[in-house]
Formats: C-alpha cells, structure tokens, sequence
C-alpha cells in the first residue's frame, strides 16, 4: 500500500495529475500564489472603489441646457400697401348722409344697392360730376377721421364742394352722432402699370 501525502492522495496519484499538481502543492509556490492573488485582489479592489470615486467627483451632475433657445417660426410678411397717386388738389367742403330710408336702392353708377354699413360709398353733387367720375377713390377726412371711398352714386340735391356718405361713413368721419360736418376731399387713381416686354417671337407690333 503506497503512502499518501499531507493532502491526502498517493504519489502515484500526485504523479498522474502531472507537473502542475506537483508545483500547487509545494509550500513555496502555494505561498507565491497566495500572495499573487491577494494583490490582485487589492489592486481590483482598489482601483474599483478609487475609480469610481473619482468619476462621481469629477462627474458634472448639473443638467445641460441648450446654450441656443430655438426662435419661433418667422411670421409671413404683411402685404405691402398699396400705393395711389392723388389728382388734383385737396377740397374743402360738407358731407351729410343718405339715411337709411334709401337702404336697397339701386345706386346710380350701377354698382350694386346702398346698404348703411357700406363705409365706402359716396355720392357726389352736380358740381363734381364730371371731375370725379365713377369709380373715382376719394379720401374724406374729418373731425373724426379719414376713410377711402368710391363714387357709386350721384346727390343731385348736394350744393357745391357737398357729398353724401352712408351712416357708417359719417360715423366714422363726423363721429357718431352727426349728420353734417366740415371735410376735405382728396382724389386718387392707381399708378399705371408698365407694359409688358413682348413675349417671344413678337416684335414690331407684329406676332408670327
């Protein structure tokens, strides 16, 4: 019967596990890789606890903002107003108005009814009839404010330099309230537009 080592196995047994059983089980190597193993472990320790302390110090826990606040969407451009030429010179004279007995009546120029709430309607006196013609825009300016009219209509009983407008005209020229004041008038047209370049293959006044 073999004699067995301190471990436990047999000679024969330590032989059949080869060189690195042999080497395990000497004092000098099992102490060489104690020590090995606790300075890993140390070391793994260590820089673990270490490590992670030095990323939380040095780790920024403050919330980025955006250092660009995104600006809202561009509104589209108001349209470009329209741009009118004044004929003749400023008119001193009185506006009344029509009244709202006349509310459906044909108007004279063929443009439609009257209707009370319609600001832009104006009757001219025979004095202007032939200078304002119409469709002649007339600016009308009184105590209260001005507003943009167009001849529709004719006032054959308006004295000189005299104009009807609707109740909601006189309102907004006389204030509310009036039936008669004191006004300047101003005539204006649309600029004529230029021609248009001949398009391709015209010329001459002649087309192919």
């Amino acid at each position: 019967m073999s004699r067995t080592s301190q471990t436990g196995a047999s000679k024969e047994e330590q032989h059949e596990w080869g060189d690195g059983y042999l080497t395990w089980m000497r004092p000098d190597a099992r102490g060489l890789l104690s020590i090995g193993l606790l300075v890993v472990a140390f070391s793994v320790g260590g820089k673990s606890s270490e490590y992670l302390a030095a990323q939380y110090a040095t780790t920024d826990l403050t919330v980025q903002m955006p250092t660009e606040v995104p600006s809202p969407p561009e509104s589209e451009p108001a349209a470009a107003e329209e741009t009118l030429i004044p004929v003749g010179p400023h008119v001193a004279g009185i506006v009344t108005h029509y009244g709202v007995q006349y509310n459906g009546r044909t108007l004279g120029c063929g443009t439609g009814y009257y209707t009370s709430d319609n600001i832009s309607i104006i009757a001219v006196g025979p004095s202007r009839n032939s200078v304002w013609p119409c469709g002649t825009m007339i600016e009308v300016c009184g105590q209260a404010g001005c507003i943009m009219t167009v001849r529709h209509d004719a006032c054959p009983g308006c004295g000189p330099n005299h104009a009807d407008l609707s109740e909601a005209g006189i309102a907004a020229v006389c204030g509310h309230g009036w039936s008669l004041c004191e006004v300047h008038f101003q005539a204006f047209t649309r600029p004529v537009p230029p021609p248009e370049p001949p398009h391709h293959g015209e010329y001459l006044g002649e087309t192919h």
